[in-house]
Formats: C-alpha cells, structure tokens, sequence
C-alpha cells in the first residue's frame, strides 16, 4: 500500500536522482524499453527496501491467479473467477501489480496480468505517467479504453 501512496505523493523523488532530472516525456526516454528500464531501476530501490512487507502479498496474489489458471475448469469459467479475484483489488492495489509485474521480481506474473485483463480496471491517471501503460501488452488492458489511448498499438484494436 505504501508503494502507491509514495509513489503518488513523491512524483519529484521517483523523477529525480543524483541532481539531474528524469523525466520519460524527454527525448531521451520516449523509448518504452529505455522508460522501463529507468522505472526498473528505481522499483528495485523502493523494492528492496519494502520486500518484507510485500513479498507475501504479490506471493498470494500471484498464487491465487494461479491456481485458476492451472484448474481444469474451461477458460470461460476461469476468466469469470479471475475477473471475481480482480474485483478484490483496489486502484493502489492494481497499480502495485503493474509495477511488479512489469519488473524483475513479478515476471512471472506478467502471464495472467495479459490472459486475465488485470488491468482493466486500473485507472490510467494512477500510473506516474499514461505513457507507462505501453508496458504491457494491449490484452492486459482489457476494455480499458482510458489506457488503451496510450498504448502503442491502440490502433490494432478494433472499435
């Protein structure tokens, strides 16, 4: 939770390090790959520091998704519980998953983010910039229009 709230609440201290400013609206990072390989880095930072208090929850959720997606239910079904266990997860706690998931440490999430839409519901004004949304790959926002205006191949999808 405090991920979020930090993040938030210190846009300046996640842009800035060693004096020089980071800004992926720059030239320099409009690349995606450059742009999260930056956000990587500062991840881990905060990260590193919280591993203790997160770790068990991105553990849970992560199992939790899971176990629906190796059940023998058909893929209706599984998408009907996934989107029930989705509805659980709040804008910060969604918001947290995104960040994992698109780093070193949830990889293997990153799965079940795309296959079951987690971040359908994640409000695009959330992320520290709109542009972040590209980190994903477009299923993973769902129907989430607001956010698929940012993605890259937005126009692949079919209106």
């Amino acid at each position: 939770m405090f991920f979020f709230i930090s993040i938030k609440t210190s846009k300046k201290e996640v842009r800035q390090k060693n004096g020089r400013r980071l800004d992926f609206n720059t030239q320099d990072y409009l690349d995606v790959q450059q742009a999260a390989l930056l956000m990587s880095n500062e991840y881990r930072i905060y990260f590193k520091n919280r591993a203790q208090n997160l770790s068990h929850y991105f553990r849970y959720v992560y199992n939790m998704f899971k176990i629906i997606h190796e059940s023998e239910l058909c893929n209706v079904d599984k998408k009907k519980y996934a989107n029930i266990l989705r509805a659980q997860l709040s804008n910060y706690e969604l918001l947290m998953l995104f960040y994992n998931a698109n780093f070193v440490h949830g990889k293997k999430f990153i799965l079940y983010v795309n296959f079951y839409a987690i971040m359908d519901n994640l409000p695009v004004e959330k992320l520290i910039y709109k542009k972040h949304v590209a980190f994903c790959d477009k299923e993973a926002w769902g129907e989430n229009y607001d956010a698929l205006k940012y993605h890259p191949k937005f126009h692949d999808v079919e209106n």
